[in-house]
């Protein structure tokens, strides 16, 4: 997480943090998503 960070910050550019950090925040909410899915199904 903070490699990515890190990374972001390195190549100064904008738009890598932003989609860095959507990916880092979105990434809980898919594994919910998945989680209430399997939750269905099984």
């Amino acid at each position: 997480m903070n490699a990515i960070l890190q990374a972001a910050a390195e190549s100064g550019s904008v738009t890598d943090f932003l989609v860095a950090t959507a990916v880092l925040f979105s990434l809980p909410l898919v594994v919910l998503l998945l989680g209430r899915l399997f939750e269905q199904f099984f």
